[in-house]
């Protein structure tokens, strides 16, 4: 339920699910995290709530951080527009470099959202590298820069 109420913009409804299941004694696992973190993207609650989620993961509910949990803060960077931060964490994120595609993929998408196209090029050649034939990264770059105004010629 925790999911799908993120999944459907409803925040503020599936953070209170999740607090009421840590009421009842219900133990979060990585799943419900990963929803709780979409959640938190989703009602604008991303530095101070997200860095006590991770920490409670670890030390209260013993639940390993996985690609997904990376993948979902890098977007929730990249969604609340610190392109910046997203782009330093995807680099350093803990995993290895093929499992970074979809994290990619999805600072690419808000690159497009804050009309970034000089980073978009080179989060897309990052993207590129990992997965060449995804015909969804070419297609995102182009239309970027055909809303930005920039020569076709400039893509990757």
């Amino acid at each position: 339920m925790i999911q799908a109420y993120a999944q459907s913009g409803h925040g503020f409804e599936a953070l209170e699910l999740y607090h009421e299941m840590l009421l009842c004694g219900v133990m979060p696992d990585e799943a419900s995290f990963k929803s709780v973190m979409v959640a938190c993207s989703y009602v604008g609650m991303l530095h101070d709530t997200c860095h006590a989620l991770l920490v409670s993961m670890a030390s209260d509910f013993d639940v390993a951080l996985s690609k997904d949990h990376f993948n979902c803060i890098a977007d929730m960077l990249g969604r609340s527009g610190q392109l910046d931060r997203a782009e330093e964490f995807v680099h350093s994120m803990p995993v290895p470099p093929l499992e970074k595609a979809t994290a990619w993929s999805a600072l690419l998408g808000n690159c497009k959202l804050q009309q970034d196209a000089e980073r978009a090029a080179r989060v897309a050649e990052h993207a590129l590298e990992l997965n060449p034939g995804d015909s969804a990264t070419y297609i995102l770059l182009a239309n970027l820069f055909a809303s930005s105004g920039r020569l076709q010629d400039d893509m990757v």
